[in-house]
């Protein structure tokens, strides 16, 4: 998709629209369409209208082969408009703030140009990312982008899933592979509701290269499968507990219903990529810790009988059945109210819960 079209016409832009001068005497006047009604930007200084931005054409030539295309492919004379200036109208899309914040990159040394020296948001980073992605201006503004990033990063808190999609998209743009991977991983373990990432990122108005999805894709596939290996391998281990408490076989059980539960029983890794791509990590993961969570403090002992007692518990809750006697069990708000005790599955379930662990 174009993102960039010479005006031969009147300005497109209303005269409403606020000019901004980056280069007060440049030759090319920037037209940025304002935000969609639905893009959630405020409409403070960057008019409902959008803006219109004086720049230089010899910059603009010089930070991007897009622009060069546009403005050596007219005569002067033919695109030039009334007020002296050839206009450039940018694709609809792109956030008015994070565009003077590019082009402003684009003019060092003048007097004019406004640079922060850090951003107020990972959102605002984002859309100078996108503007920055589809203008082909990355070379031209990395070095700012740099300073930008390295300040919001250490700050970064990411407490939902799409604050580290925006940090994903960023770090693809700018080519941090320590942010990719670090808020890749992110991604995966918190998007929950399927593991449909193109969609994801299209629903944030991202335009994240399809490689990249690919990526995120074969990623989630891998965390995935590890993790129910190992779920399955701890299965296995208990189909061969020999105790005399129950635990091992709860334990099975419930394991056995989470995997049921996530569409994940018959998974098989060879065919993972395709069968089971819409079971996310961030599911299967919340599944089976809150499954097996009513492990740590309890444990269910079997009722032997009145004469035998291997495990030197005083029957169950400090009674001792009777050969009359039906054993029951009663359930309380953390699961089956039998005395705490040691066995085979505490070493198994230490096992499992590092490897859901955030």
């Amino acid at each position: 998709m174009d993102s960039v079209w010479v005006v031969l016409v009147p300005s497109l832009s209303p005269k409403t629209a606020p000019i901004f001068e980056i280069d007060p005497v440049g030759e090319v006047l920037i037209v940025v369409p304002p935000p969609s009604s639905d893009s959630g930007q405020p409409a403070t200084l960057y008019h409902h209208d959008g803006i219109r931005i004086k720049v230089s054409a010899k910059h603009l030539c010089m930070a991007s082969p897009v622009f060069k295309a546009k403005l050596s492919h007219f005569h002067p004379s033919t695109a030039t408009q009334p007020d002296g200036r050839i206009h450039l109208r940018l694709a609809t899309g792109l956030d008015p703030k994070a565009v003077y914040l590019v082009f402003s990159a684009l003019h060092p040394g003048l007097p004019t140009r406004r640079l922060p020296k850090q951003l107020d948001s990972i959102e605002t980073l984002a859309q100078v990312a996108v503007v920055v992605d589809r203008l082909g201006l990355l070379d031209s503004v990395e070095v700012y982008a740099e300073r930008w990033i390295n300040r919001l990063w250490k700050g970064a808190v990411g407490k939902y899933s799409s604050d580290w999609a925006l940090w994903v998209y960023v770090a693809s743009v700018f080519g941090r592979e320590d942010i990719f991977e670090a808020a890749s991983r992110k991604v995966i373990e918190e998007h929950s509701g399927g593991a449909n990432f193109e969609e994801l990122f299209s629903s944030l108005d991202l335009p994240l290269h399809i490689d990249v999805i690919r990526t995120l894709e074969t990623r989630h596939i891998k965390l995935l499968t590890n993790a129910v290996n190992v779920v399955n391998t701890l299965m296995n281990q208990l189909m061969l507990v020999d105790s005399n408490c129950l635990c091992g076989t709860s334990l099975l059980g419930t394991l056995v219903t989470a995997l049921s539960k996530t569409g994940l029983l018959k998974f098989h890794t060879h065919e993972g990529s395709q069968k089971h791509f819409n079971t996310s990590y961030a599911d299967f993961s919340a599944a089976i810790q809150e499954s097996t969570a009513k492990f740590g403090s309890w444990r269910p002992i079997v009722p032997t009988s009145v004469k035998t007692n291997p495990l030197g518990i005083n029957g169950i809750n400090g009674k001792l059945p009777t050969p009359a006697s039906s054993p029951h069990w009663e359930h309380g708000d953390t699961g089956f109210d039998f005395p705490e005790h040691t066995c085979v599955v505490d070493e198994l379930i230490g096992k499992l819960m590092p490897v859901f662990a955030r």
